[in-house]
């Protein structure tokens, strides 16, 4: 896995991850995350950002971002002014800032195993241009988790758009799909736009 490219003028830099993470009243995980990140990032061979999104929350994470921040200067943070929801407009704004060759979403709430990360990268490095995580089994029951699957297969049965089943919060996106879809519409929702893109569910 190589973390070497070069620019249009031909000079050689090292390739840069762009972590996103959004964040609403995460004053309890936020810590833990920027720790687990950087850990994961500081054993690859590759530059790095750690952006938190946060969503307008009022248990002190803001408090606690602003401290990571001042520490690190590999972590960032974008304060919004209301509560914009972790996709849509949120994810859209936080794009806008973000300055790697890929941008790695993830939930601050460890719903999905940062340890993922390397393999992501590694989908990436591959060709991939979008990659996806993908819940094989729950802790949610199984009733739930079988109403879901009929759902999605439902879905699947009335849409003209391949759906796939029990996709997680935790997605890559290399920069070129990023900017192509707000390009293609300022609104898009960067969560779910990836269906029209080669992926690669890990």
């Amino acid at each position: 896995m190589g973390g070497v490219a070069w620019n249009r003028k031909g000079y050689r830099h090292m390739k840069k991850i762009s972590i996103t993470v959004p964040c609403y009243n995460e004053a309890g995980n936020v810590r833990k995350m920027a720790e687990t990140l950087t850990s994961i990032m500081k054993g690859l061979p590759y530059d790095y950002e750690i952006v938190f999104t946060d969503n307008c929350s009022t248990d002190g994470t803001r408090e606690i971002l602003r401290e990571l921040a001042g520490k690190d200067s590999r972590i960032k943070v974008l304060l919004n002014s209301r509560n914009y929801g972790v996709d849509g407009r949120s994810a859209r704004n936080t794009s806008q800032y973000l300055s790697g060759d890929v941008m790695i979403w993830i939930a601050c709430d460890f719903q999905d195993p940062p340890e993922l990360i390397p393999e992501f990268i590694r989908c990436w490095e591959e060709g991939y241009m979008v990659v996806c995580g993908q819940k094989t089994g729950s802790r949610e029951g199984k009733i739930k988790y079988g109403c879901r699957s009929i759902f999605y297969k439902l879905i699947q049965m009335l849409s003209d758009v391949p759906q796939y089943e029990h996709i997680s919060g935790i997605m890559l996106y290399d920069r070129k799909v990023m900017l192509e879809c707000i390009k293609a519409d300022y609104d898009i929702n960067l969560r779910f736009y990836w269906q029209t893109w080669d992926i690669r569910l890990s």
